[in-house]
């Protein structure tokens, strides 16, 4: 238990030291008495952290390989390397289909139908008419980096230099990441319930004689290890034990779960029971928000819980029930009477 004094309007932080814990649920109370209390309580969720399943598939990219493979890559994500020939086999498509893989990188190739993942082009484009490009005449040099999003969140790209690349045209709906003077080089759109990442460069080039040679300097810096880590862990989907965000009463919250699992039971904080079966985008959707508070998830047919979301109010404006004085109405402003 920790106590803070806040005074009226203002901000202080806490820090306390948990002990030991893999799952569970934190609460914290406002001792306030005042005409709406269901504000003065939060919560936080504790989840058992998972580790993504990712595959790699590729004919040959060793800087990205050894950049999936750190020891920090390895906590956080289970990455298999293919080779671009199992994209036809009947087996790998039924596993893409299933959601069995949380990311798919297609490293210079592309599948023939896109899965129900996640996924990371590189150097290619995702199959069908919503993702275009174009060559860029001449080297791309980089002049922006999104560095809010957290797929390029701590990336530095100023030092990086690219011999050929293509300036992209996403889909409706995306995000551009990094742009350069020829166009859009790396963007990101969502797809039915899922997310594309683009990168509009390989790494490598391949000569007439079939000799690979290295098309960008990217994989001698700093910043290219930390996007594969923000890679695996934003398009991953990785959980970790304080992952589960908040959302507010009324909003929608999309679960995954592993692919075996077609059933999902949530517990609001009422001790009501929900029952959830798996959508067309290989997610559970869970609308029945409107109690603040825990919610407990369990999957399949099992009695232990999975994992856990919360519902907190912050909305200042709602919490706000001081009666307001005038209304201002752009071209008006009224006053308040009696």
């Amino acid at each position: 238990v920790a106590e803070v004094t806040i005074p009226a309007g203002g901000v202080e932080r806490v820090v306390i030291d948990l002990p030991p814990m893999e799952t569970g649920a934190l609460r914290l109370v406002l001792d306030h008495d005042d005409a709406m209390p269901v504000d003065n309580v939060a919560y936080a969720a504790v989840n058992r952290s998972r580790r993504a399943r990712v595959l790699h598939v590729t004919q040959g990219n060793e800087p990205l390989e050894v950049a999936l493979t750190t020891g920090q890559a390895q906590e956080i994500a289970d990455v298999t390397v293919a080779a671009t020939s199992i994209l036809e086999q009947a087996s790998h498509q039924a596993l893409a289909e299933s959601s069995y893989y949380d990311l798919i990188i297609y490293d210079d190739c592309a599948p023939v139908r896109m899965p129900r993942a996640n996924t990371l082009f590189v150097g290619s484009l995702p199959p069908g008419d919503a993702w275009k490009a174009k060559p860029g005449e001449g080297a791309p040099q980089i002049i922006d980096v999104d560095r809010v999003h957290p797929l390029t969140q701590l990336v530095e790209m100023s030092n990086v230099k690219i011999a050929k690349g293509s300036a992209l045209e996403p889909p409706v709906g995306s995000k551009v990441l990094v742009d350069s003077v020829v166009g859009n080089l790396v963007a990101i759109a969502p797809r039915e319930g899922f997310e594309d990442a683009v990168i509009g460069f390989p790494f490598f080039e391949e000569s007439e004689a079939g000799d690979l040679s290295p098309n960008t300097n990217w994989p001698l810096r700093p910043s290219f290890p930390v996007f594969a880590l923000n890679a695996l862990r934003y398009l991953g989907g990785v959980r970790g034990a304080l992952a589960a965000d908040s959302a507010a009463p009324g909003d929608a919250v999309t679960l995954r779960a592993p692919a075996d699992v077609e059933q999902m039971t949530v517990v609001d904080p009422q001790g009501i029971e929900h029952e959830l079966r798996r959508s067309s985008q290989a997610t559970f959707i869970y609308t029945s928000t409107n109690n603040v508070g825990v919610y407990e998830v369990r999957e399949g047919e099992g009695s232990q819980i999975a994992q856990r979301f919360v519902v907190n109010l912050f909305d200042e404006r709602e919490s706000d029930l001081q009666p307001a004085t005038s209304l201002d109405l752009g071209h008006q402003e009224i006053t308040g009477t009696a």
